[in-house]
């Protein structure tokens, strides 16, 4: 297969293909199957904003997509904006032969998997900008977004912090910086703590992401190397892609890298049916 340039973000991959399979429901014309058309009107009405979208679908003959095959279908798109205040630079799409149930579809809408007659599977290129991903986390409904995950991820009795701001910069090669400050208590007792953590990171066999040479300070000092050992490791099992297999979803990173204030990810996703009933994976 003939791998698309792609690039990886927050965006669901699943939320994309939500986005595809609505349109094919949508492809009986008058005037006949404007596939491509369809497609690429879904797209548009589905997210914030998109500076460029080209979408191509091969079919042939055409008359089959009638039933729910597709040879294959390309998308690239630049300044794309999934959601609010969440901009992606590049996002390449390329699927290899599409065959799914449309009634099924119809009848589960969501449950997509259900409807596919065969696994679906492609390539994918994503480019993040550094100034992108820092607009975003300025921006307040991430803010909002971090603010709640980090309510969740403290104790009850733990002391409460507010996130006043983050920011993320790109250091060459294959390493990250991210800096967060946070403040603590109200009025006078009121303290401001300012952390940042650098790591740099690896792709493993394209199954999984590891970070190493941890590094982190508050407020100037650096935090103990045994502490960040331990964080990083309970990071680098929740980076390992083979989890998402139990879902149907198979998963593997064939690029990534960190350029000059970007970071680009080309990635190989297949999506299988359920297995029958009582059936072995």
């Amino acid at each position: 297969m003939e791998l698309a340039r792609w690039n990886l973000t927050h965006i669901n991959p699943m939320e994309w293909l939500t986005i595809i399979l609505a349109g094919l429901l949508s492809i009986l014309t008058p005037t006949g199957l404007i596939v491509d058309s369809v497609i690429e009107h879904t797209i548009r009405a589905q997210v914030k904003h998109v500076d460029t979208l080209e979408v191509r679908v091969d079919n042939v003959p055409s008359f089959q997509a009638l039933s729910g095959k597709l040879d294959r279908i390309r998308i690239a798109s630049r300044g794309i904006e999934p959601i609010e205040a969440v901009r992606i630079d590049t996002l390449e799409v390329e699927t290899d032969a599409i065959n799914i149930d449309i009634d099924a579809i119809r009848q589960n809408k969501g449950k997509f998997r259900e409807a596919l007659r065969q696994p679906l599977q492609g390539g994918v290129r994503i480019i993040i900008t550094e100034a992108d991903i820092n607009r975003a986390l300025a921006s307040d409904s991430i803010k909002n977004q971090l603010q709640q995950r980090l309510d969740r991820l403290l104790p009850e009795q733990a002391p409460k912090f507010k996130l006043i701001a983050a920011q993320v910069n790109f250091i060459q090669p294959d390493h990250l910086q991210a800096r967060i400050q946070l403040q603590q208590g109200e009025g006078s007792s009121q303290e401001t703590l300012d952390l940042a953590v650098s790591s740099g990171f690896k792709l493993l066999d394209g199954r999984s992401l590891e970070l190493f040479d941890p590094q982190a300070t508050l407020n100037g000092k650096k935090l103990s190397p045994r502490i960040l050992k331990g964080f990083t490791d309970r990071i680098n099992e929740r980076l390992d892609l083979r989890s998402l297999e139990s879902s149907g979803i198979w998963l593997r990173l064939l690029q990534l890298k960190i350029g000059e204030g970007s970071l680009e990810v080309a990635a190989f996703a297949r999506i299988n049916p359920p297995l029958p009933t009582g059936a072995k994976p």
